[in-house]
């Protein structure tokens, strides 16, 4: 994507209009890239509701949902959490069966807890994503 863009150095992303987009797309590919390379498929998918909330990415394996967000920035700001939060609360009001866990993938370094969001810096989605599932044959 970022040859078609002409984008030639990782410089170039920071002022470009689509970074947003591509980092979201490495981030899922990346996801997906790792449980396919295992011979797990991938259970990846989109939400969005008719009033505008989304999160990036679903996925489902291990018995357990993941509601991922994928954020470009480096700082963390509570509004990153407001998809997340909503979607767990509307799988709670409906007693969906599967624990769902939050996650915010960004590209920031901070590791830990955010009011119930797992944060997940870039370099340590491999481990959070990819070698738990493993675990979990």
């Amino acid at each position: 994507a970022c040859t078609l863009l002409g984008l030639e150095q990782a410089e170039q992303i920071e002022s470009h209009y689509l970074k947003g987009p591509l980092f979201e797309n490495l981030v899922i590919l990346e996801i997906m890239k790792g449980r396919m390379n295992n011979g797990l498929p991938p259970y990846l998918y989109f939400w969005r509701d008719r009033t505008g909330h989304e999160v990036d990415l679903i996925a489902e394996w291990a018995g357990k949902t993941r509601a991922i967000e994928i954020k470009y920035n480096e700082t963390l700001h509570e509004s990153f959490m407001s998809n997340i939060e909503y979607l767990t609360h509307i799988a709670t009001k409906h007693n969906v069966t599967s624990p769902m866990s939050g996650y915010l993938v960004y590209n920031g370094h901070q590791k830990g807890i955010f009011n119930t969001i797992q944060l997940v810096p870039l370099d340590a989605i491999h481990t959070t994503f990819i070698e738990e599932s493993i675990l979990h044959r």
